[in-house]
């Protein structure tokens, strides 16, 4: 931290410089503040979010404490301090399992916009579901649209594959926020190497576009990706049954498809032998005739007791599908939950 400090105002033009003349009282007084904001940032630091961990690297906490009373910092050094989002250890390693390390291809690319600043920080697919954790810093409160961005085109090896989306957003400290996507896919990605092509712009209004490019090596990732049969129904009443088709498990995350005659929307409770609970929530649904199609993906933030870590350990799975009936005016409540059932 110290050598940081003394590397930064080394960088420091002199010429740029505002002399201030401070008493000696003056001096101790502004050193105890420095000493004690060095203490107040290094603990909050170490707290964790209330909803999720994340960590703030030396480096960011020293451009923070760089911009003290005695001088007036040069432009290339504010540029440095504002660039917080270079800084922001916030990735899948950090919000679904450590092992995210060895499992994610790690993008780490920043784009400067004019409103704010973007990093995409890693990304990683099954099936026909592509997941992605951006870091946005706002440079603006005032400024519209900036909080978000919406998925406008995704190409695996040139071809168009956008189907549709899915995601959250978590703000952090600092007026930085993470975005977790979920890409709907048209087709499965590819088993082997492959070239992306993403591209972003605001959800609504005027704003602008940019684009990510990179490749995704999922051959580490595949070796661990599991698909059981279940083919199961669950019983709820005489109208809604849903019959539990396949788990998916994977060292991120976790998928169930289930098919049922009922257009209800459907969430599921996962609890394995120690009792921890794993919620399922329904992110897209396809109907057909008489019969709708459902994918579920595990949700570690909503109700979910056990990690991704805990759900690939378990011995056994006992399912409880959960009836939210039909949506009314963008509400839906619990009508009925099923008993469980054994899965796995």
């Amino acid at each position: 931290m110290n050598s940081f400090l003394y590397e930064k105002f080394n960088e420091i033009e002199t010429d740029t410089l505002e002399e201030v003349e401070m008493s000696a009282e003056e001096q101790n007084q502004y050193l105890n503040q420095f000493k004690k904001s060095v203490h107040q940032k290094q603990a909050n630091i170490q707290q964790p979010s209330k909803l999720r961990k994340y960590m703030l690297s030396s480096v960011a906490a020293a451009s923070l404490l760089i911009a003290t009373p005695f001088i007036a910092l040069n432009e290339s050094v504010q540029a440095s301090a504002t660039k917080w989002i270079e800084d922001i250890q916030y990735s899948f390693k950090d919000i679904l399992t450590p092992k995210a390390e060895k499992y994610a291809t790690h993008v780490n690319e920043t784009i400067t916009l004019k409103n704010k600043n973007v990093r995409l920080v890693d990304v990683f697919a099954e099936g026909k579901f592509f997941t992605y954790n951006e870091l946005i810093d706002n440079k603006s409160k005032k400024a519209e649209n900036t909080t978000s961005s919406s998925i406008i085109s995704l190409k695996i090896n040139g071809k168009e594959m956008f189907e549709g989306y899915s995601g959250s957003s978590e703000d952090l400290k600092s007026n930085i926020t993470s975005n977790i996507g979920i890409v709907h896919l048209r087709d499965e990605v590819p088993k082997s190497t492959y070239h992306v092509e993403m591209k972003l712009g605001p959800l609504s209004g005027e704003g602008e576009v940019y684009a990510y490019q990179f490749d995704v090596d999922p051959t580490t990732f595949n070796k661990k990706v599991k698909t059981m049969r279940i083919d199961k129904r669950v019983k709820l009443n005489n109208r809604n049954n849903v019959k539990i088709e396949t788990l998916t498990l994977n060292p991120l995350s976790a998928m169930i498809e289930h098919v049922s005659s009922s257009n209800h929307h459907f969430d599921m409770m996962i609890y394995d032998e120690k009792g921890k609970k794993y919620y399922f929530n329904a992110i897209k649904t396809d109907e057909d005739k008489n019969k709708s199609k459902s994918t579920e993906v595990f949700n570690p933030d909503i109700h979910s007791t056990g990690t991704i870590d805990d759900l690939n350990k378990a011995k056994s799975l006992y399912a409880e599908v959960i009836d939210y009936g039909v949506e009314h005016n963008g509400e839906m409540k619990i009508e009925k939950k099923s008993k469980r059932i054994k899965i796995k």
